[in-house]
């Protein structure tokens, strides 16, 4: 993102927070895809605070509810 615009980088910043908000929606939902996906936007702190613990208890479930 080095190369976008000060607005670009906050739409940017609005879309990633969003995106963790629709899959938070999805895995509490109980969908296997949004819980990977929530995991793994928790261990790259991508539109979330970087947290290893909820990402690895996400991946796990995900895991044993048959995500490869």
């Amino acid at each position: 993102m080095a190369h976008l615009t000060p607005e670009a980088k906050e739409a940017a910043e609005k879309a990633k927070v969003l995106a963790a908000k629709y899959y938070l929606t999805s895995s509490e939902q109980g969908d296997l895809v949004g819980k990977h996906w929530l995991g793994v936007f928790y261990h790259e702190g991508f539109g979330v605070n970087k947290n290893l613990d909820k990402a690895i208890e996400l991946l796990e479930a995900a895991a044993k509810e048959g995500n490869g």
